[in-house]
């Protein structure tokens, strides 16, 4: 029974990675907050803020999805910058 523990847990992280697993709507917002929160600080910067995040939107739908079931590439259609999508909330930047 020792022996299985291992397998048991692996499946279960599989399964929860499976099922968050981000679309392109997570990765747009997520993209969006990014692009919100490096705007300065005060109110021109949260005006900014809002306009960057906006635009930040129509950014990240240039951005194309490849979905791997436990996990999403999200990438530029010409090459350039793309990103891992783990369970929903985490976005790591590989190129």
């Amino acid at each position: 029974m020792k022996s299985l523990m291992p397998l048991v847990l692996i499946a279960v992280i599989l399964a929860l990675l499976f099922v968050t697993n981000p679309t392109k709507q997570d990765f747009t917002a997520w993209y969006g907050k990014q692009a919100a929160a490096s705007a300065p600080s005060g109110t021109l910067g949260k005006a900014l803020g809002g306009l960057g995040k906006g635009m930040a939107s129509v950014a990240a739908s240039a951005f194309q999805r490849q979905s791997y079931g436990v996990l999403s590439v999200f990438s530029l259609a010409k090459g350039g910058t793309a990103y891992v999508g783990l369970g929903k909330v985490v976005f790591l930047k590989v190129r």
